[in-house]
This record gives structure tokens, C-alpha cells and sequence, in this order.
């Protein structure tokens, strides 16, 4: 006969905000973000603050288009830039942990079990980060008759957790 089992406890807290303004249907700026906490990371890394930002123009509502170029219904010129958190690596990473194995010697005749440290903690481990931007234009014609729509995204990451290559 045999039992076995497990036990788990996760906890994660986040806090998420966004504040969008628009000026005339023409001028449109947007702030968001999150504030998260996971007990993956240590105390003092535990927390990470990614904000992002959008502005936005809408020249198919400026006089000087909308007066003359009746045919045009939109067009918007936008960009964006933003920070995304995830988790890296695995829960208490920063903690060593130890096992047990054995016997790993003999004492008075008796087989002792040692201990042994599983792996080596990593203290500075903390959120990857990936900062991504994005530059966009916005065409609508003839009564939306044609759509255009293009975008250049750029993404940039950091604090990326790899295995490292032993040899």
C-alpha cells in the first residue's frame, strides 16, 4: 500500500489602471499599466510597474482635409509604446533547495543518508520584460469603399532566464 499527495499555494496580486483623453475626435492620448506582485521573486523583486503610452492623430478631422477632400473619411497617424511583464523561471528560485539522498555512506554499520544542495538561487531574479512600439496609420475611403491599415511593431526583451550550456 502506498500514499502519496501534494500540497500548493499560489498567490499573485495586480493592479491595473488606464486614462484616455480625447480632444475634438482629432487629438487622442491614452496612459494604462499594471502593477504586479508573484511570490516567484524574491521580497525585494517581487513587485514590477509596466506602464504604456498611445497618442493619436485624426487629420481627416482637422479643417484643412475635411473641407477639401470630401472622398477621405479617415485617416489617423498613431503611436505607441508599452512594457509587458512575465514570469520567469519557477517559484523560489531565489531560495536554495536541498535533497536528500542516500545512504550516501556508512556509519557503524548503518547506511546515512546526506544531504545535498539541488541547485545554486538566484537572488536577482525578477519579471522579463519585453518593451514593445508600434507606429500606425489609419486610411479609410469612398465611404469606406477601401481600409487601409499598417503598422510597424518593434519588441525589445530583457531579464530573459536561460538554462546555461554546461560543457
Amino acid at each position: 500500500m502506498t500514499t502519496s499527495g501534494g500540497s500548493y499555494e499560489n498567490s499573485q496580486v495586480g493592479l491595473v489602471y488606464r486614462l484616455s483623453y480625447d480632444y475634438g475626435n482629432r487629438y487622442l492620448v491614452e496612459a494604462s499599466g499594471r502593477y504586479d506582485g508573484h511570490y516567484y521573486f524574491a521580497p525585494d523583486s517581487r513587485f514590477g510597474f509596466f506602464p504604456a503610452f498611445s497618442v493619436g492623430w485624426r487629420l481627416s478631422e482637422e479643417s484643412f482635409i475635411k473641407d477639401n477632400y470630401l472622398w477621405l473619411d479617415n485617416l489617423k497617424v498613431r503611436a505607441s509604446y508599452g512594457e509587458v511583464g512575465a514570469l520567469a523561471g519557477g517559484p523560489f528560485q531565489y531560495l536554495s533547495t536541498y535533497g536528500v539522498r542516500g545512504p550516501g555512506y556508512v556509519i557503524g554499520g548503518s547506511g546515512v543518508q546526506e544531504v545535498f544542495e539541488r541547485s545554486e538561487p538566484n537572488p536577482n531574479i525578477t519579471w522579463e520584460r519585453a518593451n514593445k512600439t508600434d507606429f500606425g496609420l489609419e486610411v479609410s475611403l469612398w465611404n469606406g469603399a477601401v481600409n487601409l491599415e499598417a503598422d510597424y511593431f518593434y519588441e525589445k526583451r530583457s531579464n530573459m532566464l536561460i538554462t546555461p550550456n554546461v560543457i
